[in-house]
């Protein structure tokens, strides 16, 4: 039976041969569509909720142009693109140690604070730094768009 092997945070050595601070910043450019599209569906669904309902589906509109079909078309546009996103975050998260997806989702995904990913982790923050370092490296690895030095 073939053995898995266990994820590690990536060593110090490897760590140092990348631009951090450049390596960070190429990852959070890279997911800030993600983010804007998922707030996008937010900002569709609950402004046109009641007009995206079975009750009102335009068939009966005078309209020359269907606004709500138009937003409802963007929504699933929206949300196909973030299932697709989140399609390529599976094979990503086998690749993580079990803190480093908690980076990944708390302060990549969902963009929390270093507090709050800290916290999580029930880690202080100079014990958090080491492990978000490995976790952003690794992501960019992953989607080849590390910086090195």
């Amino acid at each position: 039976m073939p053995r898995i092997r266990k994820q590690e945070l990536l060593k110090n050595n490897v760590i140092d041969l990348f631009n951090y601070e450049a390596t960070k910043k190429a990852v959070l450019l890279h997911f800030q569509e993600y983010h804007q599209k998922r707030a996008m569906i937010d900002v569709i669904e609950s402004s046109y909720s009641s007009s995206l309902s079975n009750d009102n589906m335009g068939i009966f509109s005078s309209k020359i142009s269907d606004p709500t079909g138009q937003k409802g078309t963007k929504c699933i546009q929206y949300k196909e693109y973030i299932e697709s996103f989140d399609a390529t975050l599976r094979p990503l998260k086998l690749k993580l140690t079990s803190d480093e997806k908690i980076i990944l989702e708390k302060s990549i995904l969902t963009r929390h604070s270093d507090e709050d990913v800290a916290s999580a982790l029930s880690l202080d923050k100079s014990n958090l730094y080491p492990r978000k370092k490995s976790c952003f490296i690794k992501v960019a690895l992953y989607y080849g768009i590390e910086v090195y030095k």
